[in-house]
């Protein structure tokens, strides 16, 4: 994190005496040669103030972010930002197992996740309504029987399947993003997570329609079994974005929670698009 900052503070600095040494040039310019002269008496008084102030703005430019907006190509604008995910307008992507479980609780779907919590928000008085989405969406896709899973479904789909289910005026993007062990602990590479992120996007050039899309920091729970920290589990989705040439959307969201900002430092996020740019 050190060096981070450090390229970080580096490029504000740069930044800032470019400013200001503009403004100030300006202001030269446009003064009467009287206050010059009065200017040139204080010299080195200017030069240290210069800096100091320059070192000062940098550092303030340089405190992690709490929102970002990138342009990630003509058409599409991230939006990075804490919020609450499901009061967002728009398709809400939920990662979820490749089971596509319903069952919460039970060692199956843990209700603190997205995946649970979109269940018990929407459909927990009608389960067999979200099934019954679900298989419709489902069908036509290649899966596997599991038959030796104890509890939960059987049919098990490839990383990164994903369908949409609607209820009511909400539109959800169910994403199918970890393996289940047969002690249904979940977990998933890191080559497969790359894999799930190209098939989401994927699926959300051909149907979005575009429409503005609001995604979770894929992943970002601790139950994903994802051996990456936050911050590059959010670069490899922002990358990911970024490569897409046909992503037209208008605005991607990235809705974090305030947990999983302290493990983000956003200008990073600034530092990286403009590298590439």
């Amino acid at each position: 994190m050190k060096k981070e900052f450090k390229q970080i503070y580096l490029k504000n600095l740069i930044a800032s005496i470019a400013l200001l040494s503009g403004i100030t040039t300006l202001g030269m310019v446009f003064l009467s040669a009287k206050v010059t002269e009065c200017v040139k008496d204080y010299e080195w008084h200017y030069i240290i103030g210069f800096t100091l102030f320059n070192l000062f703005i940098a550092c303030l430019m340089s405190i992690s972010k709490k929102q970002i907006y990138l342009k990630l190509n003509h058409n599409t604008t991230a939006h990075i930002f804490v919020g609450d995910l499901f009061t967002q307008s728009g398709i809400i992507v939920i990662p979820v197992n490749e089971y596509f479980d319903t069952l919460v609780g039970e060692n199956v779907v843990s209700e603190d996740t997205l995946h649970g919590k979109f269940i018990n928000q929407y459909f927990a008085d009608n389960i067999s309504e979200l099934d019954n989405k679900m298989n419709l969406a489902l069908n036509n896709i290649i899966f596997e029987i599991d038959d030796k899973r104890p509890i939960g479904k059987k049919k098990k789909y490839l990383l990164g399947t994903t369908i949409e289910v609607k209820k009511d005026d909400k539109t959800f993007f169910l994403v199918a993003l970890t393996n289940f062990n047969q002690n249904n602990r979940a977990s998933v590479s890191k080559s497969k997570y790359q894999e799930v992120l190209a098939k989401l996007f994927d699926f959300i050039e051909q149907f979005s329609q575009g429409k503005i899309v609001n995604l979770p920091l894929i992943g970002g729970s601790n139950r994903a079994g994802l051996d990456i920290s936050l911050q590059k589990r959010l670069e490899c989705i922002i990358l990911t974005a970024l490569f897409r040439n046909q992503l037209s959307l208008g605005t991607l969201n990235i809705v974090l929670t305030e947990k999983t900002l302290k493990g983000i430092n956003l200008n990073k996020i600034d530092l990286i698009i403009d590298t590439i740019k």
